[in-house]
């Protein structure tokens, strides 16, 4: 019966097909020893012609700007955010836009304004800071610890009070005292008395 299943597949010369379908061809197809034709799906993964293209990703980092006019626009929006509820630190801003924050501060070495509006959003950040330090919403002691990168004023502060610290640290007292005699009261003490 397989066999006359065979004889009336259309025939198919061996110009007409290519090896690798010929291989797949009798790779699936079986006959069974009743003489009946069954086909099998292959076992190992079937091998793409062609090379899947990886798709761009959008990219991780925006690029810092470079022209003036684009660096004055990012210091006016700095401005305008530092004034909403959400900002907290000076870095989040640009971090929130996909920048290298250490690239953003170098813009402040080569533009003026963008210097001045770094500073002035600083100060109105050390001052949220302070205000929320008085009505105890955050802790005091974090706060103050990290008013001095926001409020110079305060930072000046400080470092003057740890240098004035340091040189007393660094300062020796000698005390002299005379010597006292010795007495039923005060007898002579030895070293080896210890």
């Amino acid at each position: 019966m397989a066999i006359k299943q065979l004889l009336k597949m259309p025939k198919i010369t061996s110009e007409s097909i290519s090896d690798s379908v010929r291989a797949k061809i009798e790779s699936t197809t079986r006959v069974r020893r009743d003489g009946t034709l069954w086909s099998s799906s292959p076992s190992r993964p079937q091998i793409r012609d062609s090379v899947p293209v990886k798709k761009e990703m959008p990219r991780a980092l925006v690029a810092t700007p470079t022209d003036e006019a684009t660096q004055n626009n990012l210091a006016s929006e700095l401005l305008e955010w530092v004034k909403s509820d959400n900002a907290e630190a000076l870095e989040q801003f640009p971090l929130e836009r996909n920048m290298n924050p250490y690239k953003f501060y170098r813009i402040a070495e080569i533009n003026p304004y963008f210097a001045d509006c770094l500073e002035a959003s600083a100060s109105y950040l050390g001052f949220k800071m302070t205000k929320h330090a008085r009505m105890r919403t955050q802790d005091g002691g974090v706060i103050m610890k990290l008013l001095p990168l926001y409020n110079k004023l305060y930072g000046d502060l400080v470092m003057q009070k740890s240098n004035a610290e340091s040189t007393k640290v660094g300062t020796v007292i000698q005390v002299i005292e005379s010597k006292v005699e010795s007495s039923d009261m005060v007898p002579e003490r030895f070293v080896s008395d210890n």
